[in-house]
């Protein structure tokens, strides 16, 4: 910890087992994406005090994206899974700029005591690109159709789209 006038500025290295403070909660990052960003964190990383109903993830799940550089007004939950231990599984997909981010998953995983224990995704950080198209949706049909696209079904959408390859952008 390094004091700067009268501002602490702690110097972190992010590894595979880097020790995170979290609403003064410990957590460890366990995976790493290509671009540096967390993957999986566990921990006690928050904490749901009363009923595991969707509005309880949805806080519990703002409140630990930042640890992910994610904006927790960017995610929507999509579904929750009870398993038989009484766990509870939910996931949220990414929408910025009003738009899906495809490939922009995040999970948090939530024990019987309400306690957050981990949480995973490939969501993106924060600040995505401008999403003005580049070109219109007649020319992206067009484009898909000439790299031998296998099948062109509906309207094409404007959405951001996470790489399964590498998890760029």
């Amino acid at each position: 910890m390094h004091a700067h006038g009268r501002i602490a500025v702690t110097v972190c290295t992010i590894a595979v087992s880097v020790c995170i403070a979290a609403s003064a909660r410990a957590a460890s990052v366990r995976s790493v994406s290509a671009s540096g960003l967390p993957s999986f964190i566990d921990g006690d990383l928050a904490r749901i005090e009363s009923g595991i109903d969707e509005a309880a993830l949805r806080r519990a799940a703002r409140d630990v994206a930042p640890l992910f550089r994610i904006d927790g007004d960017t995610i929507e939950l999509q579904r929750v899974k009870r398993d038989e231990l009484g766990m509870t599984h939910a996931r949220f997909r990414q929408v910025a700029h009003g738009l899906e981010v495809v490939g922009g998953d995040f999970l948090v995983h939530v024990g019987r005591d309400g306690v957050v224990f981990a949480a995973n995704g490939s969501s993106r950080e924060r600040e995505l690109p401008d999403p003005t198209p580049r070109i219109d949706a007649e020319a992206a049909t067009r484009i898909a159709i000439e790299r031998k696209a296998s099948a062109v079904e509906g309207q094409p959408r404007l959405a951001y789209v996470i790489s399964s390859r590498d998890r760029s952008l």
